[in-house]
């Protein structure tokens, strides 16, 4: 039995307001090695490290609700890793893609009510996602894969109010909380990619989900 390991880095083009990634031009082979040709029921295997960009829409407790933009998350990103990696034998495929992000605290200084300010907020979350596939079409043109498995999300918000003291001279009294959420879902999808060229090809994924949310999709 042979077992091999590629590696590729994939040059990412984002399209609308995708909350996972769908679409990205990459360039293939420019970190993998020599392809080796794989003979029925071999083993084979690949890790890939791509990127997209969120834009997140938040919404306190307390009814308030702010903007993390892709512009404030490239100025304030602390650590991002996003990488998937697979195992495949004939069509058969089991596969882990992780997401990690921590953005740091981002100055927003926004007024919420008379002499209560919005002074900072941040943010860390978790994607994890197995899944299992089975390849319907695999030919030089092509490859379409369904696929089923499961999706972790886990974020936590951190966020810092400032409110003035009414006597004079004394410093703002300032209030620290932070707010946690974990969704386990149950999803569904296709992916696959289509070859431009020797060197180029669009990828593509997108699924549905449902558990602890009503309903989910990427």
């Amino acid at each position: 039995m042979t077992t091999a390991i590629s590696i590729k880095s994939r040059l990412v083009l984002i399209l609308g307001r995708c909350p996972l990634l769908l679409w990205m031009f990459a360039l293939a082979g420019s970190l993998e090695a020599a392809s080796p040709t794989f003979a029925e029921g071999d083993w084979k295997g690949d890790l890939q490290i791509y990127g997209w960009i969120p834009e997140n829409d938040i919404k306190l407790n307390n009814g308030y609700e702010y903007k993390i933009t892709r512009n404030d998350i490239l100025e304030d990103i602390d650590v991002f890793l996003m990488t998937a990696g697979r195992l495949r034998k004939d069509r058969w495929s089991l596969a882990l893609d992780l997401v990690y992000g921590d953005i740091s605290n981002k100055d927003f200084d926004e007024q919420l009510l008379p002499g209560v300010t919005f002074d900072t907020g941040g943010l860390e979350t978790w994607v994890v996602t197995p899944n299992i596939g089975y390849m319907i079409v695999d030919d030089e043109q092509q490859r379409f894969e369904v696929y089923a498995g499961a999706r972790y999300f886990w974020l936590e918000v951190d966020t810092r109010v400032k409110i003035e003291s009414i006597i004079p001279g004394k410093p703002p009294i300032v209030v620290e909380g932070s707010d946690r959420m974990k969704h386990w879902d149950a999803i569904a999808g296709v992916r696959g990619l289509y070859n431009l060229s020797d060197n180029w090809y669009v990828p593509y994924s997108v699924n549905v989900g449902t558990g602890d949310s009503d309903f989910t999709w990427s």
